[in-house]
């Protein structure tokens, strides 16, 4: 179930991926899974599915909040929380933090008036993203990874709660730019880099020709050299919103209909 997922995340069609991934997520949760069987990848993998699937569409994840902090509570390396970055490349506090602006908005009644217990919520998560820092101080590829990504969640706090903004929208975008610029494009460490350039590639105006001929580059050498549409989905996605000058919603960015994932 979860290689059907992945082959519709890679189609670009995403079909059939909702269903795939609700019956994937339905064996891990059964009594009888043996989650120490594979190391627990499979739930790493799903686990991550789940949660980046929810940031662009309407619905919940498949996974419980109790769940999700179950599963991430499960892999520790000296005393640290570690996944492989070959399941996901943003360290798990991150995607913690991603998960938690994911559910807190999710959990709204009325998003253009946040209770105080949202804004209070909110709040918190951005302080917690601003004095976060990532122990293994790499100065290589990886730490400008991991940046973007970081950088990438808060540009996604700030659209998805726009009262947490007290920043200059272009400094956080030409912040992302600069780090992902710093990484060399056909490397494993740029292809990872999709959802949080999405992030800033929709925040980008009609004045911001150079960053978005930069954006459009990358992916395309992405795609070039993953082969995997959904680096052309998100690309397609981003040209309608620069396009049509266009109010990008950040919990529908269905193509077409479509599911798009940005994994």
């Amino acid at each position: 179930m979860l290689m059907l997922a992945q082959l519709d995340m890679c189609s670009g069609d995403c079909l059939e991926f909702e269903t795939h991934l609700k019956a994937a997520v339905g064996l891990i949760q059964g009594q009888n899974y043996d989650h120490e069987a594979n190391r627990h990848y499979f739930e790493q993998r799903l686990t991550w599915l789940d949660m980046m699937a929810s940031t662009t569409s309407t619905r919940l994840p498949n996974l419980s909040t109790k769940e999700l902090k179950a599963a991430l509570g499960r892999f520790s390396d000296h005393g640290q929380r570690r996944w492989s970055y070959d399941v996901f490349p943003c360290p798990i506090d991150l995607f913690e933090i991603l998960a938690d602006i994911t559910m807190l908005s999710k959990a709204q009644l009325d998003v253009t008036s946040p209770s105080q217990e949202t804004m209070e919520g909110a709040n918190c998560i951005k302080t917690r993203l601003a004095a976060w820092k990532w122990l293994d101080q790499d100065s290589g590829s990886r730490g400008h990874m991991i940046e973007v990504w970081r950088l990438g969640i808060m540009a996604y706090l700030k659209r998805l709660f726009p009262f947490t903004d007290s920043s200059d929208a272009a400094d956080l975008t030409s912040q992302v730019l600069h780090h992902a610029q710093l990484i060399p494009p056909a490397t494993s460490w740029s292809y990872s880099l999709l959802w949080p350039i999405f992030q800033i590639g929709v925040t980008l105006g009609n004045d911001a020709v150079d960053e978005r001929v930069w954006v459009e580059k990358r992916l395309n050498i992405a795609l070039e050299a993953v082969g995997c549409r959904h680096f052309s989905n998100a690309l397609e996605t981003l040209r309608s919103v620069w396009e049509n000058d266009a109010q990008y919603d950040p919990l529908a960015a269905g193509l077409n209909g479509r599911t798009i994932m940005l994994a």
